[in-house]
């Protein structure tokens, strides 16, 4: 991304929402385009003033304004796509692939969460991004009102397989899905194989 004009951001911003109108699965839902690959595997904001991944955009006293949502919004809102640490790699990700788990951060969270202790299958967060695809869950990075709590492998995994129920995205309540505790034991033998 060539920051050393705003017509370049402008024309990057445009070029990108373009490909990302391809495929967009619910049209009131906006994706940003300058959410990136910062560092090695790490996520984060491309115009955010405190990631600085781009010398030319500190010429930029507020480069927050190229984005959609601008810098009022983006000081009031920590979107917990942005910035993701993560224990697992995703070199196999297509774009594509990657983009839709960043607007998911929460599966990231939990898939990161037990990369800190166990060898992630890089099938895992394919599998999770083309399911998600599949079933056109919608992207955001608003996230559900789910708390993950870091030192319970067991709800981490419950977590995982309750990302894996459609009908949790209808009103992203966590009820008592039939199938989540047999998709437990499946993830887990996946995991331990």
């Amino acid at each position: 991304m060539d920051a050393s004009s705003a017509e370049n951001l402008v024309q990057y911003r445009a070029r990108r929402e373009n490909i990302i109108r391809s495929f967009k699965i619910k049209e009131d839902i906006y994706i940003c385009p300058f959410l990136g690959i910062i560092e090695g595997n790490k996520t984060g904001c491309m115009v955010h003033p405190s990631a600085m991944v781009n010398p030319s955009m500190s010429r930029w006293e507020h480069p927050q304004n190229f984005g959609f949502y601008g810098e009022g919004i983006c000081l009031v809102y920590d979107c917990p796509a942005k910035e993701n640490k993560l224990s697992l790699d995703i070199s196999c990700l297509s774009t594509l692939q990657y983009s839709i788990l960043a607007g998911h951060a929460q599966i990231l969270e939990v898939l990161s969460i037990l990369g800190e202790k166990h060898v992630i299958p890089q099938e895992f967060p394919a599998f999770y991004s083309q399911w998600l695809l599949r079933n056109k869950i919608p992207v955001t990075s608003f996230e559900t009102p789910l708390t993950i709590r870091k030192e319970n492998e067991d709800q981490v995994w419950e977590s995982l397989a309750l990302f894996l129920e459609k009908e949790f995205y209808v009103d992203y309540i966590h009820r008592d899905f039939p199938k989540t505790a047999r998709r437990v034991r499946i993830l887990r033998r996946v995991l331990f194989r």
